[in-house]
């Protein structure tokens, strides 16, 4: 991937010329010639040959190819910001047939008939809540060109919580598995994330902060108010 190329050798020498696609080139006294050649993008083939005195020639040919554009790389899975309970995760993408593609060092499988790559099962850290993982996605092609695509994934593992802040009276009796004697009951409370849903008794409960609240209207005998984080 470098525009120019060191072209070096040895010969006789008596040798008495030498040139690369025509152009001359000194050499030494003991054979040795150096030349840096500019390629062009794509195949460049170069003719080496040397004359001796005699007018004996001999030629060499040398195909150099300059390959200066980083290769295309999609990743397809997983998506930015992906937020999950599990992990691990596979790495999907597309990219050059003949590049090398690593997931954080780790080295993928690349198709050599399509360029779709996989690394399944690449662990995620649960270290705390909702914890940031940052995946470096690279592929280098033989000419060695890198693209870079990075993902984050959040793994969260951890339920919200649910804290009840009932009537204490109320609270107490149903603590103890006595009956209650109010037919309505407010069934509210906090939790620890703004992001949770809520259900209470089967109905789905905005989130006021991190607060939550719904009077149940209570019926003859035991009642059984389920709430959902």
């Amino acid at each position: 991937n470098q525009p120019v190329f060191a072209v070096q050798g040895h010969v006789e020498p008596t040798t008495s010329t030498v040139t690369v696609n025509g152009v001359r080139m000194s050499v030494t006294s003991r054979g040795d010639f150096f030349l840096n050649f500019t390629l062009s993008d794509g195949l460049n083939v170069l003719l080496v040959a040397a004359q001796d005195q005699a007018h004996n020639e001999i030629m060499l040919i040398r195909t150099i190819t300059f390959d200066r554009y980083s290769p295309f790389l999609v990743v397809e899975s997983p998506v930015d910001r992906l937020l999950t309970t599990n992990t691990f995760t596979d790495v999907i993408g597309r990219t050059e047939r003949d590049a090398r593609v690593t997931v954080n060092g780790y080295p993928a499988f690349v198709n050599p008939l399509d360029g779709t790559f996989i690394l399944p099962n690449v662990q995620l850290d649960d270290l705390f809540d909702q914890t940031e993982n940052l995946l470096v996605i690279r592929a280098t092609d033989k000419a060695g060109n890198q693209a870079y695509a990075n993902r984050t994934v959040v793994v969260d593992t951890t339920a919200p919580s649910i804290d009840l802040e009932l009537d204490p009276a109320v609270a107490e009796r149903i603590a103890r598995g006595e009956p209650v004697s109010v037919t309505t009951l407010d069934v509210r409370g906090s939790t620890d994330t703004l992001d949770a849903k809520f259900e209470i008794a089967g109905q789905e409960i905005p989130l006021s902060g991190i607060s939550f609240s719904r009077t149940i209207v209570l019926s003859e005998g035991v009642n059984v108010i389920p709430i959902r984080a």
